[in-house]
């Protein structure tokens, strides 16, 4: 098996990192979540240059639109891309709008991004549906989990026929898989500048304060769960139904709890978690 990226994927890499680099990181996502939504220029760009349907595109496909997640989580980005990128387009070939959430129909809130949700994919049961919330139609509530988080309307949604839950929710979990990887690839990312940096005074012979070497090795390990589980399936690519109905990525492995940790937030997930299994 090649787990090398081929020219392709590491060319989409470049570009995307670079524009990433402009549009999105910390400052940037520390002014988004102060206003409590989401970032729609940061949309708009990844839209415009394309980075938004790579699942359902000629000579791309799923894994690159995974790739497109992780990154823009590595970036700190505060948009739905998960939702976006890699769920909705596996469900339905109709236009997808910029902002996209996702709720189970017994449990509907808050939900990351549905207060400035354009579309919210809704699971019930063995079926799945879209709302499309009027303008206003979902007040922001202040949370510290997530992005304008927001209780989806109990009103009943449009059916999408043919669609199985199921296929949802598993390539929700290979999309949460996706985002783990990217927060953890910057967090190990920053660890390890500041194992380097860090300026410590210890005795000679001492070993050096504090336990950033182990938590280096648990982030480490960590993220490398994450990948391997959103990298099993299909091999990356989307030809029909019966491709999307597939057992992929997390979906095998993640229990539902882990899917609703980072959907609602059950706690800020904190360094020390990097030792647990990354969907527990």
């Amino acid at each position: 098996m090649d787990l090398e990226f081929s020219d392709t994927q590491s060319a989409l890499l470049d570009s995307l990192r670079s524009l990433l680099a402009r549009h999105a990181g910390p400052a940037r996502a520390r002014q988004v979540m102060a206003d409590g939504q989401c970032d729609r220029d940061l949309l708009e760009a990844l839209g415009a240059a394309g980075f938004l349907d790579l699942a359902s595109s000629e000579g791309a496909g799923p894994l690159e639109a995974e790739l497109v997640v992780e990154e823009v989580a590595r970036a700190a980005g505060v948009v739905p891309a998960g939702p976006r990128s890699l769920v909705a387009p596996m469900l339905t070939d109709q236009h997808i709008p910029q902002v996209v959430a996702i709720c189970e129909a017994t449990d509907r809130g808050p939900v990351r991004f549905a207060a400035a949700a354009d579309l919210v994919v809704v699971l019930d049961g063995d079926s799945a549906g879209i709302l499309r919330p009027e303008p206003g139609e979902i007040p922001p509530v202040d949370s510290p989990y997530g992005p304008a988080m927001g209780y989806v309307p109990r009103r009943p949604p449009d059916e999408l026929p043919g669609v199985s839950a199921r296929t949802a929710r598993l390539w929700w979990r290979v999309a949460i898989a996706a985002e783990i990887a990217g927060r953890l690839g910057a967090a190990l990312d920053l660890t390890v500048r500041y194992a380097k940096e860090a300026d410590r005074v210890v005795p000679d012979g001492a070993a050096p304060a504090g336990p950033a070497p182990c938590r280096c090795a648990a982030i480490h390990v960590a993220r490398a769960r994450c990948r391997v589980e959103r990298g099993r399936g299909d091999g990356g690519r989307r030809r029909g139904p019966q491709q999307r109905d597939r057992a992929v990525g997390l979906g095998r492995a993640a229990p539902a709890d882990g899917r609703h940790r980072l959907h609602r937030g059950v706690r800020p997930a904190s360094v020390d978690d990097a030792s647990a299994s990354p969907a527990g």
